[in-house]
Parts: C-alpha cells; structure tokens; sequence
C-alpha cells in the first residue's frame, strides 16, 4: 500500500492562536479547524472569480474563442499560440544542471557527490515535464504556475520479533514461539515533482508578495483514487460511503478548454485539500521560524485526516530544522502587480489587441467576398449563344466577338481594400509584440521611425534581451526553488551507493543540504542549435586556447560532435622532436689546452672516457719508441696530416661560442611550442576571416 514517510519529528506543544480562549481543548480544536476551512472556503471564493478568465485565455490559445457560430465570416488570429510556443522557448527550452557552492570551506569536499546525485534525482523526478506544463500557466492561462514537491514511499507490513536476539535464540532452543511485532517496512520510494493546475492551487486571499514563500500557507486541492489516497491518508474502510464518488466540481471551478472533456468518468476518487503552513504564525510556542505544519482535509470527514509537522523536515536534538526549509508548493510568475499576489498573463494583457485583429481580419474576408469580380456585356454586341454561355458561367478564356470587344464587354468596378485595414492590422501587431516581448520592436508607439543604422538595431534588440533575461531568471528562480526542496528531502531519504556513504562518511548527511548554495549557470535554461553552439565554442577556443590554463580537448570533440564529425579522429597532438642544430668545430692539439673548449666537449660528451685516455697514452708511447726496423719516408703509405689536427662534430647548438660556425638547420623542422601565457592573444590560426564574408 501507499504511505507517508515513516519518520516522526518529536512532538511540539500545540498552540492556540487560531482559536479564540474556551474551556476544553476539544472546542479549541474544533475552533482551530473551522477558522482553516473559512480560509480555505475564502481562497476558492476568489479563485473561483478568476477562473473564467483563465478559462477564456485557454480558448483562445486553442483556436476556439468564439463562444458561438456566427452566421457571418469570422477570423481567428492565434496571437495566444505563437505567443506561448516562442516565450516558453525563450524562459525554458531544456533542464539545466544545478550547481552547489559550500558556505564553508569544509564542506568543499563534499559538493561533487551530493550535487551529482541531486542532479540525478532531478532528472528521476522528470522536473523538466513539471517546467513545461508550468509555463503555459504563466504565460496563458493564469500568470502563475505552479508545483509540489513531495517525497513517497511504498510500504509493506512486514513481522519482526519485539525481543532481543539473544531472548529469541533462547526461546526458540526451549521450544517457545518467539514474540513478535508487525512495523512498515518500505519496498521503494522517490521523488515527486508534479505540474498543479491553477484551478487546484490555494493562495490566502489576503498575501499581496511576490515571494510565496513570505506566505502564510499554500495549499492545494486534489482527486487520488481510494487506493492511493487509503494508504497515504490512512483512511478507514467503514468511512469508504462517505469518501468516495465522482468529481463534484461544476463548470465554474474548472479551467479546462472547450476542447477537453469536463465530465469525470472516475466514480472510485477521494477528493481532498492540503495546507502546508508556517507554524510560528499559527502556534505561539513554535521554537522555529522555518518549521511547516501539514495539513489533510478530506471531502466527506469533519476533521483533518492528517496534522503533523510535515515530514520532508526534522527538528535535530538542539531544535534546529534540517532537510527542507521552503514551502514544498513552489510558484512562479513573470510580474508583480501591487497588492496582488496572482498577476494577470501576458495573454490576458494582449486580449483586447487580439480581438482587434480578429475584427480587422474578419472585416478583411468579408471585404473580399464582396468584392467577387462581376462582369457585364452588352446584349446589343453579343450574340445570344454567347450571352447563354457567359450566364452559364462557362466562359473563363477567349470569347468570340465580332469587332471590338471592349465595349460589348467589361466588368464592375470592385470594392477596392482600405489601407487603414492594413495599417489598424499592423499597429495591433506591434502592440501585442510590445506588450508580450516576444520579439525585438523598432519603436514604442505607433508611426516609430525605423532602425537606420547598426547602433540602433543593437539599442534594441540590448532592450530585448534585458526584458528576455529579467523574465528568465524569474524562471530560474521556480527551478531553483524545487532543487532546494528536493536537497533537503534527499538528505533526509535519499538511497546512497557505499561509494557514496564513504565520500560523505566526515558528515552528517541529513544536514547537508543546509549548507550549499544552489544556482545554475548563466541562460543554461536556453536550448542552443547547433550553428549557435559552435559559435560559441569557436569564440571561447580562440580567447583561451593559447593562454596555457585550458585543455582544449575536450571543446574540440564537442565541436567535432556538433559538426558531424567522427569524434575519435579527435586525438592529442604529437610532441614534434627539434633536432639539435649541426656545429662543426676544428680542433688543434693547442685548443685541446683550451678549459673552454674541454668544457664544450664535456658538456657535449665527447670528451675520452679515463680508461680511453690511458690506453691512448700507451699508444703514443708505443708510437714513439725507436722503430725496430727502419721506415719509409712518408708514414705507412701516404703523406701524414699536420701535428695535432683533427675534426670533432658536436651535436648540441654552440651558438655564440668564438671560433665556432653554426650550420642552417634541418628542412623541416617546427618551431618551438608556446607555452603558459606569455603574450597571451587570440589564435590566430583558429579564427579566420571566411571568404564568403560570414
């Protein structure tokens, strides 16, 4: 069956400051209940107001915002599905990664592990499906999206024995029945991040902020069938008559189009409401400002089915709350207007523009089918077989005629198009462009002079692109605001790999979450082509690539991938060998004398080995002993070369030695490689000017 999280918060003292002072402590709950459901009761009301008009943005998004057929030619211009396809992809186009920053610097360690699997969570819990099916709120129907954030787990009874094992292995070798004992034992769990329709969301009637959770509470109203909602609200089986039936919403408190079923064909459901408060508005001895009371209403039970300090937190030994600090119903709007907490949407603000094109385009068709051509003949000119034909409708080519036919036939002068159609058209359309920011426009009234030069064009589309990035980072904001909530739960309840446990084994893991910072990186909401994404990697690669910090690899296969490219012909460079320059040096026996030239043929390593020096010595010995015999003039067989000369290459580079000739290099050769940052510029060899100029 379906449960609730089975940890309990130990028990805080219930306040009364909902309730007015009476002698039992049954009246002061009873009191406590009817003053919640009178807000409740009170939210709906002003919901219920508003829900019309959201209803009417949706039909209009969908093509259907005629509430009748008329018998005359009408036009619908879908400004609402433009509208909603281009903004939602410019505020959130794709799920970005989430970012951790430690407040302190002893929690550094352990930001990788816990912000991989929070990411990975995120992406378990699908908080990119909640995303889009909140923006369309925001944008369409009711200026606010909405979302819930919870934590769920499947449970199952399971029996253990209520005595030590020690009692129990004694029991059982005496023959007895060991005692037992049956506890909830869990058989999986996750993360929920589910989209709330604004038709099921509660705002107090009364909060005019911005920040909801400057809220005194938030709820939600919702339908789970009597399965779910058994275990989850730990209903009883006598109170099944009294719970179950249909939806008993009418058409007024519903938001769905036109083109959706309203009927319920569910007869099995459990409808309830949820209220998740901040408990020191509401209980005076409450020790913490961020701990949040739960609270469960169901339709057909006079008392709450579930009020408890809310589960996805805990209050630790010395009464600080770890896991999650914020509302668990997050809520996001692109504006705030004063003294109202919900604010109207970017389609409702464009209504009247929109009907204006609606009119001016349905005046348009009507317009040309009263100006269907319309010819005439002259029955004096015409022969009768061809003013039968011309009734008829058959003639649409030549027409015989004898003589001239441009006075036998002509056609009606037509209705021509008044310009001002055309101009009313086009001035609407600038407004709802202005009004909605959806795209750059070249001025901020009607009869704007157009851009004329490239400065211009770049103060606009800067203005665009200030009001685009104010908006997105409100969107940001939401999606930070449910990354927050699934930290704290997951460091509460989140399932760790004994990797994991060993990597945050110097911490307490149910208080991490406490301690990060969480962002995303800049406009990574945005979904770039791949034209764009290379763009970008190119700039980055030419500003950095030769400043020694980066490793352009790992860019490089990117762009390889985006390209189209084989990405394993993406490799590391081979390091090129510079071959030592050519120095001939002439030796005599005098410059053998020399300390500098023995220190160069030391360093170059040529200079005789000991053992080779006394093996030459005793051949010169051998040399210099009196012949045994005398010889020929002129050595053994040719003429001696001078006393002491002899030729020594060396191989390293000798430049700017005295007596030394340096010869050119080898063909070929590369230069040497830059390294680090020493006159750090662009690449010149990655960014080029293209010869097709673009």
């Amino acid at each position: 069956m379906a449960d609730s999280i089975t940890e309990t918060a130990p028990p805080v003292a219930e306040g009364t400051s909902d309730t007015k002072p009476t002698n039992t402590p049954e009246e002061q709950k009873t009191n406590r209940i009817a003053l919640w459901l009178a807000r409740i009761e009170a939210s709906e009301r002003v919901k219920r107001d508003r829900i019309p008009t959201w209803r009417n943005s949706i039909n209009y998004r969908i093509g259907k915002p005629f509430d009748s057929v008329s018998e005359h030619d009408r036009v619908q211009v879908p400004k609402d599905w433009q509208l909603v396809k281009s903004k939602q992809a410019q505020l959130f186009s794709q799920v970005p990664e989430v970012r951790l920053t430690e407040k302190h610097k002893e929690f550094a360690e352990s930001v990788p592990v816990f912000g991989k699997k929070l990411n990975e969570w995120l992406g378990e819990a699908r908080v990119g499906v909640a995303m889009d099916e909140c923006l369309p709120d925001i944008i369409n129907a009711a200026g606010f999206g909405s979302v819930l954030v919870s934590y769920q787990a499947r449970m199952t009874p399971k029996k253990v024995p209520s005595v030590g094992q020690q009692t129990a292995t004694m029991l059982q070798a005496a023959g007895q029945e060991v005692p037992t004992r049956t506890i909830p034992m869990m058989t999986d769990s996750r993360l929920r991040i589910e989209h709330l329709p604004p038709d099921d969301v509660l705002v107090p009637d009364t909060f005019i902020g911005s920040d909801f959770d400057d809220s005194p509470w938030l709820g939600n109203a919702g339908r789970k069938p009597w399965s779910e909602a058994k275990g989850e609200f730990k209903l009883k089986q006598e109170d099944y008559d009294r719970i179950v039936g249909g939806d008993s919403r009418g058409s007024d408190d519903r938001i769905q189009g036109k083109s959706t079923n309203s009927e319920s064909t569910e007869s099995d459901m459990v409808e309830y409401r949820q209220i998740f408060y901040w408990r020191y508005l509401f209980h005076p001895d409450a020790p913490n400002y961020k701990a949040i009371q739960r609270m469960v209403f169901v339709k057909g039970l006079d008392k709450p089915v579930i009020d408890e300090e809310w589960k996805g937190q805990r209050r630790t030994a010395n009464g600080t709350i770890i896991g999650a600090v914020k509302l668990p119903i997050r809520i996001g709007t692109l504006t705030h207007i004063s003294n109202q907490a919900i604010p109207p949407s970017d389609s409702e603000m464009i209504r009247p523009q929109v009907n204006e094109l609606n009119e001016s385009r349905s005046q348009m068709i009507r317009n040309r089918r009263a100006s269907v051509p319309v010819r005439w003949y002259n029955t004096n000119l015409v022969a009768q077989e061809v003013q039968t034909q011309l009734l008829r409708g058959t003639w649409q080519g030549m027409i015989p005629m004898n003589g001239d036919g441009s006075r036998a036939i002509g056609e009606v002068a037509r209705a021509a198009y008044p310009r001002e159609d055309f101009e009313f058209d086009r001035v609407a359309s600038l407004d709802i462009a202005q009004t909605s920011q959806t795209e750059p426009t070249q001025g901020n009234q009607v009869g704007a002079t157009a851009i004329r030069s490239a400065s211009e064009a770049q103060i606009h589309q800067a203005n665009f692109q200030t009001r685009v990035g104010y908006e997105r980072s409100l969107m940001v904001k939401l999606f930070v605001g449910i990354a927050e909530v699934a930290a704290g739960l997951l460091a509460l309840y989140g399932q760790w790999t004994p990797e994991e446990e060993q990597a945050l084994a110097k911490w307490d893991r149910k208080t991490l979450a406490n301690y990060y910072v969480y962002t995303v990186r800049a406009d990574s909401t945005v979904l770039l082509d791949a034209a764009q994404r290379l763009d970008r990697l190119e700039r980055f690669l030419n500003m950095t690539v030769k400043s020694g910090y980066v490793d352009p690899m790992p860019t490089i296969r990117e762009m390889a991938e985006l390209s189209g490219a084989d990405v394993s012909s993406v490799r590391a460079p081979e390091q090129k060998r510079i071959d030592p320059a050519n120095i001939s040096i002439r030796l005599t026996a005098e410059d053998m004398r020399d300390p500098l030239m023995v220190a160069m043929l030391m360093e170059a390593g040529q200079m005789p080995k000991p053992e080779t020096l006394e093996a030459a010595k005793k051949l010169l010995i051998a040399i210099n002993a009196p012949p045994a015999a005398p010889q020929p003039p002129g050595g053994l067989g040719g003429e001696m070369p001078p006393p002491g000369a002899v030729d020594v290459p060396l191989a390293p580079p000798m430049a700017g030695v005295p007596g030394m000739s340096m010869m050119p290099p080898n063909e070929g050769t590369a230069p040497p490689v830059v390294e680090g940052h020493p006159g750090w510029n662009e690449a010149s060899r990655v960014n080029k000017r293209r010869e097709d100029g673009q």
